[in-house]
């Protein structure tokens, strides 16, 4: 191979950058001739650490070599930024120094690139992170496309790329290919490698295979790696050469790993794949390579500072359902991580050496991010995989306890009370699925809702915890928002399951748990004076037109008719005749004889909507129209804004407080919710007359709305009367 051109990944383009918008272009040109301010193209690596303080960022395709290519150059920052020093203080000074001066020292890196020439070649004699032995030791070559991840295997997960398996790799994004392998290779079937004896085909999992990693992301690319150094401190506590795999004279050993002993070695030397790249002619591609195990013993355990671990010091797994929000607290709280008031996870090593930055430099690098890379995969190839990458929408440094504890405490209570909604959510589905006699293990409804929730909740999240004005020092964050979003996301999960009334109820009947947690006491409504009063009506909502309007207008038109000699008799009479054939024409000619306003006419005309108008003013007259001898001169009292939800379904649920079974009102209700129009029309004489026999309050102008709307929107009608009678308000 040493015969074929070389591709140096420090000399040749293979790292995908975006300069900084904030730069002048002379200063770009100066480091990389060529290109723009703002824009993205590739750049050798050496380049990448020179002019690392103008570029914003990496702009890498695929989230695997994201990652991998992280690692990487926070591995060669470490080295080229002198913070390789095992003495903390010195440490801690020359980092501080570093962040200050705002750069790498371009003799630095000119230096070091110079020690180990060669070494960063990938078609060497001794090629960059490759083990040039497998040649020999492996029994079949493969196809450059087995180095490419988004390329498909075999059989499997074709959609994924249609770019043949034999079409070569170019050599920039074998590079990053190379690195992805190393840290995320699947276990499982590899090329058969003989060496030492040991000869199989199976290979161990990559390092962070199915983690998800958290690195600095700050106004540089300076800034980023420099702030993802690790600390002595973190460093893995084990004594030998801390070297990564080019800086090594001789091959590691495929039967005896070593252990990091040092962040150089952490970040770039551990693998539990062995990789070899083919050139074709000139270097610039790969067209074959060899993929083999590099060791069959399990990696001695390290801590790698961009994972977040549990006590224990295991590293989180990918989880891409998981919302970020849930996790924020842990990463503010770097120097308290069971401020959070739940089992705490530890973040990543470099989140507590922010907080440890003194103020003054913590200033010039404050508007550090966090960016989350991660993959929700099998160990084995050909599972499921999701790639995923989010950043935060707000800096850490704003939340550090020790710069801001008031906004940090916000943070862990905002969390928390989207937690307690979320739980909620889960066991009112859980307990209307019960109920529904499904399955307790194949819940439909879980899964999407809780993806649906921790989807939305993020908005309201980072608003409130970016507030200007925070809440007091003892307030608590309220909870109301989030289960508000909750019981959205309930409405709509199980929308499908509400064909019938009995499933309408019965779910309905569980939203309750949603809003109010159980043990809470039941507020009584408050009640509606139905009887007319002189009160005016009140005015719409700025700018929302009253949903009530007409049917109010109405109701006062019968008040007043109600008023008249003989009128209150005449309308009550009505109740006597056949509503199912239409609507009485002596009461219709009553009502029309008041000169109601033309919209109201328009209804008293028409013979479809008359019988309802003609219903609900002779069960109005009948039952609250106060004697007009005795009442005097009043008005029809309309509802109070907000009494619009004082459906048929709340008279019902008043009608438990004033003395009736709950079962029986339940059942009463559902005998009315289940029928057509006409059926209503029938029955809601009588079951109007129970009610108001027993004193419930009924809110006529509501009724009326709802009863116009029965032929075209009667499933929403009826949700909203369960929903009234099932009230969530604690």
């Amino acid at each position: 191979m040493s015969a074929l051109a070389g591709f140096n990944v420090m000399a040749s383009p293979c790292v995908p950058v975006r300069f900084r918008e904030d730069v002048s272009a002379e200063e770009v040109a100066e480091f990389v001739p060529g290109a723009v301010p703002g824009e993205a193209t590739r750049v050798g690596m050496r380049q990448a650490l020179r002019a690392a303080h103008l570029v914003a960022d990496l702009q890498v395709e695929h989230v695997a070599v994201e990652a991998a290519l992280r690692r990487h150059m926070t591995a060669l920052a470490v080295r080229v930024g002198g913070l390789d020093v095992a003495d903390e203080d010195v440490w801690q000074d020359v980092r501080q120094e570093l962040l200050l001066a705002g750069r790498f020292d371009a003799g630095a890196v000119d230096d070091y690139v110079k020690e180990f020439g060669d070494r960063f070649d990938l078609y060497s004699d001794r090629p960059l992170l490759q083990d040039p032995r497998l040649a020999q030791e492996c029994t079949t070559v493969a196809v450059p496309g087995r180095l490419a991840m988004t390329r498909p295997s075999g059989n499997t997960q074709p959609w994924r790329s249609r770019v043949p398996q034999e079409e070569p790799v170019a050599s920039a994004e074998a590079f990053g290919w190379l690195l992805a392998w190393r840290d995320y290779g699947p276990c499982g079937t590899e090329a058969l490698r003989s060496h030492g004896g040991k000869t199989t085909k199976m290979s161990k999992a990559g390092p962070n295979r199915r983690v998800v990693s958290y690195f600095p992301l700050g106004s540089s690319l300076f800034t980023s790696l420099v702030l993802g150094c690790p600390p002595p401190g973190r460093w893995p506590q084990l004594h030998g050469e801390d070297l990564a795999p080019w800086e090594r004279e001789g091959l590691p050993d495929p039967l005896a790993p070593v252990a990091a002993c040092g962040p150089v070695s952490l970040l770039a030397g551990r693998a539990a794949h062995a990789v070899l790249l083919a050139p074709g002619e000139g270097g610039e591609e790969t067209v074959s390579c060899w993929i083999a195990w590099a060791t069959q013993e399990d990696l001695p355990a390290a801590v790698d500072p961009f994972t977040m671990t549990t006590p224990e010091g295991k590293a989180r797994l990918a989880n891409a359902g998981r919302s970020l929000l849930r996790d924020f607290d842990s990463l503010v709280h770097a120097r308290d991580v069971s401020a959070g008031g739940r089992v705490p996870s530890v973040p990543p090593v470099w989140l507590g050496a922010l907080a440890d930055l003194a103020p003054k430099v913590l200033d010039a690098v404050a508007d550090v991010r966090v960016r989350v890379l991660g993959c929700q995969q099998a160990a084995q190839a050909g599972g499921m995989e999701h790639w995923w990458s989010q950043t935060t929408p707000v800096t850490v440094a704003a939340f550090l306890p020790s710069r801001h504890p008031g906004r940090a405490a916000l943070v862990a209570r905002a969390r928390q009370a989207a937690e307690d909604a979320a739980e909620s959510l889960g066991g009112a589905l859980r307990a209307a699925w019960r109920e529904t006699g499904g399955d307790p293990k194949h819940n439909p409804w879980t899964g999407p809702a809780d993806m649906l929730f921790w989807d939305r909740a993020e908005e309201p999240f980072w608003a409130a915890v970016t507030a200007e004005q925070l809440p007091a020092e003892d307030g608590r964050a309220s909870p109301l928002g989030f289960r508000r979003l909750a019981l959205q996301v309930y409405d709509e999960v199980t929308a499908p399951q509400t064909a019938t009334v009995a499933e309408l109820d019965l779910i309905t009947a569980h939203r309750r748990a949603v809003i109010s947690p159980r043990g809470t006491r039941s507020r009584k409504a408050e009640p509606v004076t139905t009887s007319p009063t002189s009160a005016q009506q009140p005015a719409a909502a700025e700018g929302r037109p009253d949903p009530l309007l007409v049917f109010n207008d109405f109701m006062r038109l019968v008040a007043k008719v109600c008023t008249r000699p003989g009128g209150r008799g005449a309308l009550a009479d009505g109740l006597a005749y056949d509503l199912s054939e239409g609507a009485p024409p002596l009461i219709v000619e009553e009502l029309l004889d008041a000169e109601p306003d033309e919209e109201v006419r328009a209804f008293l005309v028409d013979s479809k909507q008359a019988r309802l108008f003609t219903m609900i003013a002779c069960l109005y007259a009948f039952h609250d129209a106060p004697n007009p001898r005795t009442a005097g001169e009043y008005r029809f009292r309309p509802p109070r804004p907000g009494f619009a939800r004082h459906n048929l379904g709340w008279s019902y649920h008043e009608a438990i407080q004033h003395g009736i079974r709950a079962a029986n009102a339940r059942d009463a209700l559902r005998t009315l919710a289940d029928g057509e129009l006409d059926d209503l029309v029938l029955a809601l004489p009588g079951a109007i007359s129970w009610l108001r026999s027993k004193k419930v309050p009924v809110t006529w102008s509501v009724l009326l709305r709802d009863l116009t709307r029965w032929n075209r929107h009667a499933d929403q009608v009826r949700r909203e009367w369960f929903q009234a009678f099932h009230p969530i308000t604690p």
